[in-house]
């Protein structure tokens, strides 16, 4: 069989599960893919799937987003992906998940690969984003970040990112709802100015999305 450096496969039911197996194992996933399963899907088969998976040792990119996950299985994929030491870009965008987050935020601890996650179009609330920013400043390797959706103002995340900046040297872009906050220019100049007397962030609306900017004044 050919190999191919992308595997796309949509809507995924338990007869698709053998033959994509076969496939993995004959070489033909190099080192992307993008997968949608049917809703129907049994647990029995998703988890042979889905270990097939996450045991493809080329595997750089997987796209789970508008995937049809249960809740059930993403605590499955949060195991995998804390272990997983070859996917650098994970995204599980729009899936609607309502999960409790702990496996989440144990993967963001421990996992030292993945370089940019989206997780926009779940729900997660305010008490959800504290945990994660908590979880970064033990994360020295994530540096895209996309949450989503969560119910929250600019004003009310100014402090907890300022000061995840100050410790947090990879990540330069994080995305919570319609604000999107770029944190390369922070993290560029940290390093070579002296101390100054205050940080903020300033918001504007645009047309598109809020736009927070990290300003440093002395």
């Amino acid at each position: 069989m050919e190999k191919s450096n992308k595997l796309i496969s949509i809507n995924i039911s338990d007869c698709d599960v053998d033959k994509l197996v076969e496939k993995i194992g004959d070489g033909y996933w190099i080192d992307e893919g993008k997968l949608t399963f049917d809703y129907n899907i049994s647990e029995s088969k998703f988890l042979i799937l889905i270990n097939t998976i996450f045991n493809c040792k080329n595997l750089v990119k997987l796209d789970l987003s508008k995937s049809k996950l249960k809740d059930k299985y993403v605590e499955i994929i949060w195991d995998l992906v804390s272990v997983n030491t070859t996917i650098t870009h994970l995204d599980m965008s729009y899936n609607i998940l309502h999960n409790d987050i702990t496996k989440f935020i144990n993967m963001l601890i421990v996992n030292k690969y993945i370089r940019s996650f989206n997780f926009s179009g779940n729900y997660v609330e305010y008490n959800d984003v504290i945990k994660i920013v908590e979880a970064l400043y033990q994360n020295n390797t994530l540096e895209k970040l996309y949450l989503g959706h969560p119910e929250i103002l600019a004003s009310d995340i100014e402090n907890l990112f300022t000061k995840l900046l100050e410790k947090n040297n990879t990540l330069t872009k994080l995305i919570l709802k319609h604000i999107d906050l770029d944190v390369k220019f922070f993290n560029s100049i940290s390093n070579c100015l002296s101390p100054v007397s205050y940080t903020h962030l300033r918001a504007h609306e645009t047309s598109l999305h809020l736009v927070c900017r990290l300003l440093l004044e002395k």
